[in-house]
């Protein structure tokens, strides 16, 4: 699941012609999603890698 989340993200972010203020406010928004799962977070985060 969370490797699906990571690919949503990185879709939708050259969907919308690597509009970098969208991926930050989404990286923002699942932060606060999963504040109680930092480990979770992280390993997301770091498969978005633009």
């Amino acid at each position: 699941m969370d490797a699906l989340t990571a690919a949503a993200m990185r879709e939708v972010y050259q969907l919308r012609r690597a509009d970098r203020t969208w991926l930050v406010r989404a990286g923002r928004a699942l932060s606060l999603l999963l504040k109680d799962d930092y480990d979770r977070l992280q390993m997301i985060l770091s498969q978005i890698h633009l």
